[in-house]
């Protein structure tokens, strides 16, 4: 192994030199998030919100079906709610975390309430959505895929992360964390400022939950999450989720992915269904401790210091990321997975035997 850490400081510093005349701008209209690049990041004002198969890591680690199938349910399962963000409620996909999916409700920009709408009547339909997977697949009751969503509102900001070509989205300030962190169960939970912004139209599907007043759970059946998407002019039905799923289960049948195992470096641009690589490796997740709290901060007493913290940030992921196998960047977080030499493995995603956390300097 050839690390060395004045030569780790070295390429920080170099890479931070390099983003010298940041700017940060306002998003004012819908925009190409693909562009962003890290010298131009852009500040957005939206609801984001995440919606995870929370019994997931459970029906892997049961091995009621192989690996293969789980992968090709999930393909199916992450095509469908692609397509339910980007082409029913055009909304924003940010990327999927293994069985999580992150997304954005930024338009109009001209109405939160519509913004926060939109993200709720999303994990809301991503809900029903898991009930017809489950039904078009038909899985047994032990093996029915459950959900939860999670949503806050209010301003972040969006850059990139990682060398080269291998970039990932990043979003940093604390709707795009929090709303992480208030997954739970299978419930569709909300943030007080979520709450407000929502119309009242939504006010009877409200409830607080006895252990924390902080959030709000939604529940809301299916035609009426179709009345109120089509009276926003949104065209989600939970017959279209339906038969685009049936017509996903034809083209891609039981025995559909082909997966053979790992002999070296791993190209991620080259991976599919038909090339999936099996491996034996260890994952690392490293947190900065305190970094949304840190952006919070910043955002109400120094713009200059978040711009030189999104700088900080984008190069210290480029330098993790430089000797690594396979990474991927999570915020202030990086998932780092060492896999070389390769051997044969079942797939996992959120394997966490041990972590590190630094703690971001306080000023």
């Amino acid at each position: 192994m050839s690390w060395d850490y004045n030569r780790t400081l070295e390429r920080a510093r170099t890479d931070y030199d390099q983003s010298e005349g940041l700017t940060v701008t306002d998003v004012t209209r819908e925009i190409d998030f693909g562009n962003i690049s890290r010298r131009h990041p852009r500040r957005v004002r939206g609801t984001h919100l995440y919606v995870e198969v929370d019994n997931f890591n459970h029906l892997l680690r049961v091995q009621e079906d192989d690996p293969e199938e789980m992968l090709r349910r999930l393909h199916i399962f992450a095509r469908e709610s692609s397509t339910v963000i980007g082409n029913d409620f055009d909304g924003f996909k940010v990327h999927f975390q293994g069985p999580k999916v992150h997304a954005l409700a930024y338009r109009p920009v001209s109405s939160e309430a519509i913004m926060a709408a939109k993200a709720t009547l999303i994990m809301l339909a991503l809900k029903h959505v898991t009930t017809t997977f489950n039904d078009v697949l038909d899985l047994t009751p032990a093996a029915h895929w459950c959900v939860c969503g999670g949503g806050d509102h209010g301003v972040s900001l969006a850059t990139r992360s990682g060398t080269g070509g291998d970039q990932e989205m990043l979003f940093l300030g604390s709707p795009a964390n929090h709303a992480a962190k208030i997954l739970s169960g299978t419930s569709v939970r909300v943030t007080a400022a979520v709450a407000e912004l929502l119309p009242d139209e939504f006010d009877t599907y409200l409830s607080t939950p006895p252990s924390d007043d902080s959030v709000r759970i939604v529940t809301m059946a299916a035609p009426q999450a179709e009345a109120l998407a089509a009276d926003n002019g949104w065209t989600w039905t939970l017959e279209r989720t339906r038969s685009r799923l049936e017509q996903a289960a034809i083209s891609h049948p039981a025995g559909c992915v082909t997966v053979s195992n790992a002999t070296g470096a791993i190209d991620k641009n080259s991976l599919a269904m038909s090339q999936t690589k099996r491996v034996r490796g260890v994952s690392v997740f490293a947190d900065v401790d305190g970094f949304t709290g840190y952006i919070d901060d910043l955002v109400r007493r120094d713009a200059d210091m978040v711009e030189a913290c999104v700088r900080s940030t984008s190069c210290a992921a480029r330098c993790a990321t430089r000797r690594s196998s396979i990474s991927t960047p999570y915020g202030s977080s990086i998932r780092v997975t060492a896999c070389r030499p390769c051997a044969i493995s079942r797939w996992t995603t959120r394997p966490r035997p041990f972590s590190a956390r630094w703690s971001w300097p306080r000023r």
